[in-house]
């Protein structure tokens, strides 16, 4: 603690048990999918953070504070939704958070709620725009012909030319080319 905060932990601070709370939040905040952070902001709503944060240092070095209440705030009100993307939206949702975590512990549940609640948002899109977006380039590979051209290159790699020709040409068995024999991709004679 002293190598880390320049402070040794002094006696007389919070009881173990208020500590474990801190712990157990951070903890839950650290369960949920990451989502990014807004960048610190400006202004007055920057101010407000900094004497925030000062103040949560000062309790740490004083003992009244774990290291984690520092993180978790950091984390809670700079959590990224990613439904918000204007400067002073972005300024507005920081500074309802910061209200949050200054009425006490009734506003850090409401605040770990809200980011659990962007964390599944956020997750649960992020899934269903992957998948969508996998079905959709497999089908646009596949009608391009890529699966075939992938089995090509790999057979004429191995160094086996009549199966790799064979799935090309879309032949059985081997057979004499003809001079008029193409082998199309997206239109492109090769």
């Amino acid at each position: 603690m002293g190598a880390a905060y320049r402070a040794s932990r002094e006696s007389g601070g919070k009881p173990p048990l208020a500590q474990g709370r801190w712990e157990r939040e951070w903890r839950r905040a650290q369960r949920l999918h990451p989502s990014g952070q807004y960048a610190f902001p400006k202004r007055g709503t920057g101010r407000r953070l900094v004497r925030l944060t000062q103040s949560l240092i000062a309790g740490i070095r004083s003992g009244d504070n774990p290291s984690e209440a520092l993180m978790l705030m950091l984390d809670l009100t700079l959590r990224r939704d990613p439904r918000i993307k204007k400067a002073k939206k972005v300024r507005d949702i920081i500074e309802s958070r910061l209200d949050l975590w200054e009425q006490g512990e009734k506003g850090k549940e409401i605040l770990l709620q809200k980011a659990t609640k962007i964390s599944r948002r956020a997750h649960s899109s992020s899934r269903r725009r992957e998948s969508e977006s996998r079905s959709k380039r497999e089908e646009l590979e596949k009608a391009a012909g890529l699966p075939e051209m992938r089995k090509f290159r790999n057979f004429i790699q191995a160094g086996e030319m009549r199966r790799g020709t064979r799935i090309l040409t879309g032949r059985e068995k081997g057979e004499v080319l003809d001079g008029e024999d193409t082998f199309t991709k997206r239109g492109q004679t090769y």
